[in-house]
């Protein structure tokens, strides 16, 4: 996939509990890289607090590759979303967004790649099939 003139990385992927960051997870460890999963099982993104004390936690030091696959898809139309879980889907995905890059940059070895993946297109292609809001 990534990179494959490299013997050994260090990859850091978010996400990892399921889904495409599951799927990428598994793919690099059966690689033989050296792969950190990240899912709201060990770390809430959405908070500072537990993002930068994550990151000190695992002594994380040097990353090749960063894939932020974390995100929360609501496919509710905004005027029948609740606050709650407008806020959730804020949080998770700008402010975990931006806690995570504030880890990783500093991480980040020289020519080292951050790949997010586009929300905003994930959620377009759900929302296309749905009818007009009332």
């Amino acid at each position: 996939m990534l990179l494959k003139n490299k013997e050994h990385l260090n990859i850091l992927i978010t996400g990892a509990s399921r889904g495409i960051g599951k799927k990428l997870l598994d793919h690099y460890s059966e690689e033989g890289q050296e792969v950190l999963g990240i899912s709201t099982k060990n770390c809430n993104l959405a908070s500072w607090e537990e993002t930068s004390l994550y990151f000190k936690q695992k002594r994380v030091e040097a990353l090749d590759i960063v894939i932020h696959c974390a995100a929360v898809n609501v496919t509710k139309f905004f005027h029948k979303m609740d606050y709650k879980t407008f806020r959730h889907m804020v949080d998770t995905n700008i402010m975990g967004t931006f806690n995570l890059l504030k880890c990783v940059i500093p991480r980040l070895k020289t020519h080292g790649s951050i790949i997010i993946f586009p929300l905003l297109l994930l959620l377009a292609r759900e929302w296309v099939n749905l009818p007009t809001p009332d």
